[in-house]
């Protein structure tokens, strides 16, 4: 296992794009745009754009991708909360917490019990490997994910995977042991963020069609990275681009519409809904539209959400204006029963994803229709 070198795997920039995706978000309807909490974020993304383009967004020191998943690199060393330290201890101790994620970025054995970056991937892919093992689905390491975007990638056998890949992978593991994924044909996710749970579930099952809708910024990253990562699997979005479209999906490839079109997208088959965090960035009246639609065709849902409510915000000043809990999306799926629940992981596979300083977690969940 190696640190790989990704750096002459870009993603091409289309700055027309974005703009014909920024005006098709911008003239839609209020439940279509973003919401309270994300109308900040989405200036500063677009600003991001603007000024760095895509070039090795993956490795990016720019904490506003990393809200989408965007960024992909080894978790660095955590900070602990300042307490009692006075401010030139307190400097003084990021500078070294900084150093040593320098150090472990650059493959130095650093970690905990003194292991390397790769040794610690490692034993990330282990855990996810026997993770695929239960849900009987291919192993991580028998598989090799895109570089495009130059994460912080590792080679082996000449696969290629980075924590990013496991992260996802790890969904994808509890969504399989829950469901039959070989069984189902589409998969609709709103919320795609760049477009890695995507790469991930086109690895392991690649019959599948999928749907992606994300605010305007997002759905960008997303299309012009899987235009890369799956080379001849994608619709362009300027070919699906239409205000209320409603053309037939390509059986097999990726699909990239704007949210609104969930009004009228019809898929055929066994279709599984996919949203992870992004609901709960949501106010419940705009997780009752979509879920409303959704109902209409989905057979099965994977919802990985913090069921406890993200903590209120105020208007124009970012956050959730009303939170959405469990039991906002048992009223908006009533036709639906959950069947899975358990803690969600961060890409160790073992550590679990907490809401901020909060001590509850993030949850996976999987639901099917009612008889």
């Amino acid at each position: 296992m190696i640190l790989a070198e990704s750096s002459a795997y870009q993603v091409d920039d289309d700055p027309a794009l974005l703009d014909l995706m920024l005006r098709d978000m911008n003239s839609s309807d209020r439940l279509y745009q973003p919401t309270n909490y994300w109308a900040r974020y989405c200036d500063l993304v677009v600003e991001e754009i603007r000024a760095n383009g895509l070039r090795d967004f993956r490795r990016r020191n720019a904490e506003i991708l990393s809200r989408f998943g965007a960024i992909d690199m080894p978790p660095a060393f955590a900070v602990p909360d300042r307490g009692g330290m006075d401010q030139g201890t307190w400097d003084l101790f990021n500078a070294v917490v900084g150093g040593m994620t320098e150090l472990w970025n650059q493959g130095a054995h650093v970690g905990p019990g003194m292991i390397s970056v790769a040794e610690f991937f490692t034993m990330c892919r282990t855990i996810a490997d026997t993770k695929a093992a239960t849900a009987g689905i291919t192993p991580a390491s028998q598989l090799s994910f895109s570089r495009h975007g130059n994460p912080v990638g590792f080679e082996s056998d000449g696969r290629h995977a980075s924590f990013g890949a496991l992260y996802y992978y790890n969904f994808a593991c509890f969504a399989a042991a829950a469901g039959d994924l070989g069984q189902t044909d589409v998969v609709v996710e709103i919320g795609s963020g760049y477009g890695g749970q995507a790469e991930v579930l086109k690895a392991l099952f690649p019959h599948l069609t999928i749907v992606l809708m994300d605010l305007a910024p997002q759905l960008y990253f997303a299309e012009r990275f899987l235009s890369k990562a799956l080379p001849g699997q994608v619709v362009p979005y300027r070919d699906t681009r239409e205000g209320q479209w409603d053309g037939a999906l390509s059986p097999g490839k990726v699909h990239f519409l704007s949210p609104r079109a969930i009004e009228n997208l019809n898929p055929e088959g066994r279709v599984l809904f996919w949203n992870a965090a992004s609901f709960g960035e949501m106010e419940p009246d705009v997780v009752a539209n979509y879920a409303a639609h959704v109902s209409r065709f989905a057979d099965t849902l994977f919802l990985m959400q913090f069921f406890h409510g993200k903590p209120p915000g105020r208007a124009g000043e970012g956050g959730v204006l009303i939170p959405s809990t469990m039991a906002t999306y048992e009223a908006a799926f009533p036709d639906f029963v959950r069947v899975a629940l358990a803690n969600a992981c961060n890409v160790d596979g073992v550590s679990t994803m907490r809401e901020g300083e909060q001590s509850l977690p993030y949850q996976n969940s999987f639901w099917t229709r009612r008889d």
